[in-house]
């Protein structure tokens, strides 16, 4: 834009040079004022160190919440694990078909088991497949 600007100045125009240069200045004060007021209101919207001070107690209990969260999802990951195995304990035949014992609970097929699908029961088997991977994974009866 400015050396639009300047190109236009430097045609042939009924303006003085003098005047010419005066409304160059006013456009580049005028630009730079615009900015430094964009500046100011971005400073008018950050928060001051009193405020973050304010916020910690509120920030701290988020984390803590989600720090709760994180341990749930953790726990609930390994519920039924060993060393980081799973454990089949066992396999029960019922009318709606199989149920499977891992852990310490029992599971059918369709049911999820942290980011595990049950996708298969048998008699001897279960076979899981894991949503993140589409790995699958089976476990044997001892």
């Amino acid at each position: 834009m400015l050396s639009k600007f300047i190109k236009l100045l430097s045609q042939e125009t009924k303006f003085s040079f003098k005047f010419a240069a005066i409304l160059l200045f006013v456009f580049v004060v005028t630009f730079l004022f615009i900015k430094q007021n964009q500046s100011l209101a971005q400073l008018k919207t950050m928060k001051t160190g009193k405020e973050l001070i304010k916020e910690i107690p509120r920030l701290e209990k988020e984390i803590r919440v989600q720090t709760q969260l994180n341990m749930l999802n953790a726990m609930e990951r390994s519920k039924g694990k060993k060393g980081g195995q799973l454990i089949l304990k066992g396999i029960l035949k019922e009318e709606g078909g199989y149920h499977a014992l891992i852990g310490d609970d029992f599971y059918k097929e369709g049911d999820t088991f942290g980011d595990l699908d049950i996708v298969e029961i048998t008699m001897n088997t279960v076979v899981l497949q894991d949503r993140i991977s589409k790995t699958t994974k089976k476990l044997i009866l001892p």
